[in-house]
């Protein structure tokens, strides 16, 4: 006599819950995620022959033809007090031992205000003041 015997069952993968955890997570990291919004000022650098890379720019000081000052990208008040403030703020979250600033003056900017922006980093400690140029086209 033959018992019957019970035949295996064959597992079966539910994937709606795989699927909702997915989407779930998916709409999580959506949600969390921060879009930065490029503020930069428009600035159009003056040209020059002989350009050089900078690598170790610490502090970027972006001067607009209107008068906007902004240190890496926040807004500077129009006035001296405010300019060093803005200046020792961005110095001191760099922590680096030989500082360096990175000026992007439009080509519009008057010297005597380019000039401001560079004694106060020089009283405050920057080892290297440096102005940003776009090459100059080779057109005759």
């Amino acid at each position: 006599m033959r018992l019957p015997t019970r035949e295996a069952d064959t597992p079966d993968i539910n994937l709606t819950p795989l699927i909702d955890v997915v989407f779930l997570m998916l709409v999580f990291f959506v949600v969390s995620t921060t879009f930065i919004e490029d503020q930069a000022l428009q600035v159009t650098l003056p040209a020059a022959d002989a350009t050089e890379e900078i690598e170790r720019t610490r502090v970027v000081a972006s001067m607009a033809a209107d008068g906007r000052i902004q240190i890496n990208g926040v807004a500077v008040p129009d006035t001296q007090e405010g300019l060093g403030q803005a200046l020792e703020d961005a110095l001191a979250d760099q922590a680096v031992r030989n500082p360096v600033l990175l000026i992007r003056a439009d080509r519009r900017v008057p010297h005597g205000e380019v000039t401001r922006v560079m004694s106060e980093a020089g009283r405050l400690g920057f080892s290297t003041v440096s102005i940003a140029t776009t090459r100059e086209s080779s057109t005759p």
